[in-house]
């Protein structure tokens, strides 16, 4: 029995996707994704580091020992930079798709 996947065999693994699947996705979809898991993750983050600090200010034992938390705020600040990098990226490629459709409608035919 073959492993290779034959083009009459369904795919039974479909990698998890906000959006309902319609067969397409474009650069939008991937980077409203990102946008969603990064920064549903960073809030969570920021709220352990900040119950973390209320803790200590407290007096109270805190979830994190400094070192962790400095972890996470690390972890934080690198995905929001990776998602802001993202962003730029998409930003440029719409600019220049748009430079180009500009530049094509008012060439002479």
């Amino acid at each position: 029995m073959s492993n290779h996947d034959t083009p009459d065999q369904e795919e039974t693994f479909k990698p998890f996707s906000w959006f309902a699947r319609s067969g397409q996705s474009s650069p939008d979809d991937f980077l409203a994704e990102a946008a969603q898991d990064i920064g549903a993750g960073i809030q969570l983050v920021l709220q352990i580091i900040e119950k973390s600090n209320l803790a200590d200010e407290a007096c109270e034992r805190p979830l994190l020992h400094r070192g962790q938390r400095g972890e996470l705020m690390r972890l934080a600040l690198t995905s929001a930079r990776l998602l802001s990098d993202a962003a730029e990226q998409h930003i440029d490629w719409v600019n220049d798709q748009r430079y180009k459709q500009r530049k094509s409608q008012s060439s002479p035919q």
